[in-house]
């Protein structure tokens, strides 16, 4: 009965790693043929009302959001004669968005 045990949980194992293999062949088969279209957006509304809605439309179009950073913008300050201050604040936002190439009509 053990030896049945040995013998099933191997096969599950090589099973699952073949699985694997072949969905790591399928992505990297996907990235090597170019099957996605990427767009950076710079945002600099900073209403979260209209941030959303941009977002939610684009996922209409189908866009998926994969990162963002933050444009940072320094200054320098006088507090008073004798002291300064840096003023650092985010200027904008970047999305950075990814969508199937070739499933949606591109914009002319």
């Amino acid at each position: 009965m053990k030896r049945i045990l040995l013998i099933c949980a191997i096969i599950a194992a090589a099973l699952t790693a073949c699985n694997k293999t072949e969905n790591t062949e399928t992505q990297t088969a996907e990235m090597k043929t170019g099957a996605w279209e990427y767009m950076v957006l710079k945002v600099t509304d900073r209403d979260i009302a209209n941030q959303t809605a941009t977002l939610n439309q684009l996922n209409a179009e189908g866009w998926e959001l994969v990162t963002t950073h933050s444009q940072i913008g320094t200054s320098i300050a006088k507090k008073n004669t004798y002291s300064e201050y840096i003023n650092v604040q985010t200027t904008a936002l970047h999305y950075v968005l990814k969508r199937p190439r070739g499933t949606y009509p591109t914009a002319e």
